[in-house]
């Protein structure tokens, strides 16, 4: 059984960059560095042209930090059921929080598959 239903404007299922959370020794980028640093946000510290995961990811995790955004993700979650609600002119999804975690019924105006 699902949760209280919770909303938000916009979902976005699949956003972020693949693999930075499930490296392998020696996992780095084929594209050099400032490719990968916000224009917003330069980051002049990556210690080599192509950087490894780790490198990224604690850019990636100190620009979510930095901006306050983490409040406005979910992280782990699967998408399990999408259901357009006419009436009320909602998407209703059900999300799983890992293989076997707790579901949870959300709600949002826009669902955007990235």
């Amino acid at each position: 059984m699902a949760t209280l239903t919770t909303f938000t404007t916009v979902v976005i299922i699949g956003a972020g960059f693949s693999g930075l959370g499930t490296a392998y020794p020696g996992c780095g980028v084929d594209i050099p560095a400032v490719l990968y640093s916000l224009s917003f946000a330069p980051y002049s510290k990556f210690s080599r042209l192509f950087p490894d995961q780790s490198e990224i990811l604690s850019y990636l995790e100190g620009l979510a930090a930095d901006f306050d955004i983490n409040k406005q993700i979910t992280y782990n979650v699967s998408l399990t059921k999408a259901e357009w609600q006419e009436k009320k002119s909602t998407w209703l999804l059900t999300l799983q929080r890992g293989p076997n975690g707790e579901f949870i019924d959300h709600e949002c105006k826009v669902l955007i598959f990235a």
